[in-house]
């Protein structure tokens, strides 16, 4: 299925990632939010080492078929589930670090191989997620 692009082509303009990276596995369509685009492409700029989106924009049916959160931010457009290459210790240690030290980010997910970040309003919260996407506790 080929990919469908967001109303602003300016979006596929980014340093560090294609567009593509972040489409909906059910449907293909893009619909992330500039700001969040923006905000990763910084912090793949600042953490110096690749960064590998497992899921970024999720249609309903996308989300429902993950289990995800009738209120996730993968909805919106602007949230993504992030990894390092393989899961290096330091290489994962400083992304995580960078996150955390970022007000931009104000919802983060740790789960054993992935990162969730978001933006979404309101204040921070941080939780830990099993491998298979379950909350196991509030971080």
């Amino acid at each position: 299925m080929p990919i469908r692009y967001p109303e602003n082509l300016a979006l596929r303009e980014m340093r560090n990632f294609k567009i593509e990276e972040f489409a909906c596995r059910c449907c293909s369509k893009v619909k992330m939010q500039p700001e969040f685009l923006s905000a990763i492409d910084d912090l793949r700029d600042d953490h110096g080492y690749p960064i590998i989106i497992n899921s970024g924009y999720r249609c309903n049916l996308h989300n429902g078929r993950v289990f995800g959160s009738p209120k996730s931010q993968h909805l919106l457009g602007r949230a993504a589930d992030i990894k390092v290459k393989d899961l290096i210790w330091h290489v994962r240690s400083r992304l995580v670090r960078l996150v955390k030290n970022n007000k931009i980010w104000t919802g983060i997910g740790f789960g054993p191989k992935n990162l969730h970040i978001d933006i979404r309003d309101g204040k921070r919260v941080m939780w830990e997620y099993d491998e298979k996407g379950r909350v196991i506790k509030d971080a």
